[in-house]
């Protein structure tokens, strides 16, 4: 009986079937997804527990576990850092608190020191203290008057010619005899018999020259008042004669810039008064002053308006004390302590000095400065002095000052130590070259290197301490008031 199950078809190719093969195909073309994850249960009889894990996210997972933790470490760091150094902080705290509360004590007292003295001071006639120190004479205090000073200030000094300009421009050479200048513009040479000025010829020593519509242009200053013509030692002499007031201005402008406060340019303003009056009460020139630091910088009229009105509030006020203007020098950094006349200017009379600690010019009078010297250097500066030397060999500094400034040094020569004191040292080298008398020297090679603090002779008003002080609500009385102590101030007109 025929078996009647299939039987296999030989011809046929043995395999997997098609649908296993396309399964694998597609299985191998499938993009990366979700991984199957099977949990075979402990128990028997147990169901089967079946996942889908996305590597992307467990990664994602463990990397904001890792950012958290470190984190929630540096948190912990940062504040175990704050609470283990908090009594530290507090400490510190305290500390600077109290010593604020010392300089606003200091601070209170002394603006009220200073404005009981300037607002009380006591004026001794300067008549009969003349009488008993002839000394004084040269601080005299003005007598009081409606009519506002002239000074005179020496501009310039040339060999060659300078040209002045001025819309309205005339030579005066008496009472009745004005010569306009053309052009308003006057070249000026220097003469053995005169001065000649081009278009006009020679003419006579003293001539003076005004601008009737506005001030006179030398360059790009401008200068108001008159110009006198006057010849020195072979040279052309420039005289401004100005009414006091208007010099100030430019002296205010010239020595402070424009951006410092306005009490700081009020008291330069006071002192630049006094010392302008003090310098003519002894002038025996044809000129009060320079116009340099010699005496006072002074660049013409004023271009900020802040050193006009600084001026103006202040019209006519001089320091004063015991009958005579006080002598006020002023420079400008003290590094810490201010000098008394004596020390710098032995030969010169002073009233209302005294050596005052500052505090107030901060990094400006401490920053370290340095000048290196030669031998030869040094050897010109004697010669200068009219020493007969020609060669230097050592530096020695022999005795400083209570402030700590040098009084007096040697010079080692082949004549012999010459002996000079430390302002004049400054003056023989030049005024920027040692900025100042608070210095140290060593050999450096073969020279010598001067190192020093602050900048100016330190007698009087610090200027950087001014500033600080205005800039920390002192008026113009209280700065006066710490550079000058007893001072008083007297209005003259």
């Amino acid at each position: 009986m025929p078996d009647p199950s299939p039987r296999p078809n030989r011809n046929v190719h043995s395999g997997p079937p098609p649908d296993l093969k396309s399964r694998g195909s597609e299985r191998r073309s499938r993009p990366a997804g979700p991984v199957p994850f099977v949990v075979i249960p402990r128990a028997k009889g147990g169901k089967e527990r079946r996942f889908a894990v996305h590597p992307s996210r467990v990664f994602l997972v463990l990397f904001t576990c890792f950012v958290l933790g470190l984190l929630i470490a540096t948190g912990l760091f940062a504040g175990y850092w704050v609470l283990s150094d908090q009594t530290q902080v507090r400490d510190d705290y305290l500390e600077l608190r109290e010593e604020v509360e010392d300089l606003r004590g200091e601070l209170t007292s002394l603006k009220q020191r200073s404005r009981a003295q300037l607002s009380s001071p006591t004026e001794v006639p300067a008549a009969s203290k003349a009488e008993d120190d002839p000394s004084m004479t040269g601080l005299n205090l003005p007598v009081l008057s409606e009519k506002i000073p002239v000074i005179r200030v020496a501009l310039l000094r040339t060999s060659g010619s300078i040209t002045l300009e001025g819309e309205g421009l005339n030579i005066h050479q008496g009472p009745n005899q004005a010569i306009p200048m053309p052009r308003g513009r006057a070249l000026i040479k220097p003469r053995k018999d005169g001065v000649w000025v081009e278009g006009v010829g020679i003419i006579p020593k003293g001539s003076r020259i005004e601008n009737r519509v506005g001030p006179i242009r030398i360059g790009k200053k401008e200068y108001p008042g008159i110009l006198e013509l006057h010849e020195e030692d072979g040279r052309l002499l420039l005289v401004n004669e100005v009414e006091l007031e208007r010099y100030v201005q430019g002296v205010v402008a010239s020595e402070l810039p424009a951006s410092w406060g306005l009490e700081a340019k009020k008291a330069q303003a006071v002192a630049a008064r006094t010392y302008a009056i003090m310098q003519q009460n002894n002038s025996t020139k044809s000129y009060d002053l320079e116009s340099t630091v010699d005496d006072q910088v002074y660049s013409g009229r004023p271009a900020d308006s802040s050193s006009r009105a600084a001026v103006t509030t202040t019209h006519g006020e001089v320091l004063s004390r015991g009958g005579h203007l006080v002598s006020a020098w002023y420079h400008s950094a003290c590094a810490g302590q201010t000098e008394v006349p004596d020390n710098v200017w032995p030969e010169r009379t002073s009233n209302g000095n005294a050596s005052v600690k500052c505090g107030f010019c901060g990094q400006v009078g401490r920053k370290l400065w340095t000048a290196n010297i030669s031998p030869d250097e040094l050897l010109e500066a004697l010669k200068s002095n009219g020493e007969k030397v020609t060669q230097v060999t050592g530096l020695h500094i022999r005795e400083r000052s209570l402030s700590g400034r040098v009084s007096l040094l040697d010079l080692v020569t082949d004549q012999g130590a010459i002996r000079l004191r430390g302002n004049r040292f400054r003056e023989l080298l030049g005024w920027n070259r040692v900025r100042s008398t608070r210095f140290e020297s060593k050999v450096e090679g073969n020279g010598f290197e001067i190192s020093g603090r602050g900048a100016g002779h330190g007698v009087g008003m610090c200027q950087w301490g001014a500033r600080t002080m205005a800039a920390s609500d002192h008026d113009y009385q209280d700065i006066l008031g710490h550079y000058y102590p007893g001072a008083g101030l007297t209005r003259i007109y």
